[in-house]
């Protein structure tokens, strides 16, 4: 482990001299080196929740206290860009965990004055919405209680692209792969997305398909209207005929007193001609004051009913206690563990609701977002203060708040409150 963080400091501080021992101009106009170098170091205390499916932090042991601690260098040269993350995690449960991302690593070239090719790992944004991205297809996947990715966990796909321009038209086409790693470098399902982009009357329009091998076909569109100089609207939409979602197998028994073995989920809707989709719908206006107002609302066709949730949540407390008792039920432990992955900060549900409050100054901001269950009316609070020491230096207090009844989603959720103190050096 030492061996391994010594190795990404090396790779790091080699990048680093170069960054600056190369300056912005030294390629000339042909040629310029452009870079970003972030530090950030955050620190988190959680005061742990009373959920019953985890009575007094015995069976799913979180932590109370951890920090991290990361590195992102950004380096673009001409056609080809270049960034790298390492982080250093520390908790009071675990030792020091070390680990580097490619975040990206791209050669971008045009062919031509209308077609430009990009082939490597590449962060991609597709949809117009800020906490939830239905038309996000091939970009990374967002943290409604953490849009604007503070920690820089964004990482890109490997693709191969080409974009076509003409007019108030795009048209731009990706392939994407993994390669995986297990006892041999091979890649993983094929995947190929299609965006159309047109602007018609004021209003930035984009038609979506998406493909991934042994998965359903997806269309769908975004939009994105600007009116005035302080309202600004936005939706997206996706649609597929069935669902390769996996679900618990009990959330349809009425028996929730019961084993399953070992195949626990089931992609129940897998041929099914039921029309699944997600729909956004989103505004945002900004006050003369700067203060900028954002509410959206987040529908998921394949997410859980509330009778769905209710069988769940009597299924896995059932699991539970038998565990609890003594002598534990030895056969309930795989039931309980595996129907945990059910749970979701994210949420697993289907009617959810944004709301964004964020007020710029010249040193410091103040910003509070609101994620909310529709149904069952939990939720979390997530106030932020902001702070720039100077153009390179900035921290933030930043705070979450869960709550709802104790069988509700985010009521059932591990955390309790938590707060982040985080300072990041930028240049």
């Amino acid at each position: 482990m030492k061996a391994k963080s010594f190795l990404i400091s090396v790779v790091f501080g080699q990048f680093l001299f170069l960054s600056l021992a190369w300056s912005q101009g030294t390629f000339k106009d042909h040629g310029k080196l452009r870079y970003r170098f972030s530090a950030i170091h955050e620190t988190q205390y959680q005061q742990l929740n009373s959920t019953p499916l985890n009575v007094d932090n015995e069976l799913v042991p979180q932590p109370r206290y951890n920090s991290l601690s990361s590195a992102d260098l950004f380096l673009n040269w001409r056609a080809f860009t270049l960034d790298i993350k390492a982080n250093a995690l520390f908790s009071e449960l675990e030792d020091a965990n070390y680990e580097y991302t490619l975040r990206e690593l791209y050669f971008g070239h045009p062919l031509g004055d209308h077609v430009q090719v990009t082939v490597g790992r590449k962060i991609l944004k597709w949809g117009t919405g800020f906490a939830f991205n239905p038309t996000g297809v091939v970009e990374p996947a967002k943290d409604a209680g953490d849009p604007s990715d503070r920690l820089n966990r964004f990482q890109g796909r490997p693709i191969v692209a080409l974009d076509t321009y003409w007019g108030n038209h795009s048209l731009t086409l990706v392939y994407a792969n993994e390669l995986k790693s297990e006892g041999r470098i091979r890649l993983a399902s094929d995947e190929l997305a299609v965006k159309f982009y047109s602007f018609i009357k004021d209003v930035d329009v984009s038609l979506i398909g998406h493909w991934k091998e042994k998965e359903k076909v997806k269309f769908g569109f975004n939009t994105a209207y600007v009116y005035g100089d302080h309202l600004a609207l936005h939706s997206e939409f996706i649609a597929q005929v069935g669902s390769n979602e996996l679900y618990h197998r009990a959330l349809d028994r009425a028996d929730h007193e019961i084993f399953l073995g070992d195949s626990l989920f089931t992609v129940k809707y897998q041929s099914s001609k039921r029309l699944f989709y997600e729909l956004l719908l989103g505004m945002q206006y900004t006050f003369d004051s700067g203060l900028n107002l954002m509410a959206e609302y987040f529908y998921d066709r394949a997410g859980l009913t509330s009778d769905n949730w209710s069988q769940w949540r009597r299924f896995t407390l059932f699991h539970q206690k038998q565990i609890r008792e003594l002598p534990p039920n030895e056969a309930s432990f795989p039931e309980f563990y595996n129907a945990l992955n059910t749970l979701s900060p994210d949420g697993a549900m289907r009617h959810y609701g944004f709301f964004r409050a964020y007020l710029p100054k010249r040193k410091f901001g103040l910003e509070l977002i609101l994620l909310g269950n529709l149904v069952d009316r939990s939720g979390i609070l997530i106030p932020t203060f902001s702070y720039s020491f100077n153009s390179h230096l900035n921290g933030w207090l930043r705070s979450s708040y869960f709550e709802g009844q104790e069988n509700s989603e985010f009521g059932m959720l591990f955390t309790k409150t938590s707060l982040e103190l985080g300072v990041k050096l930028s240049f």
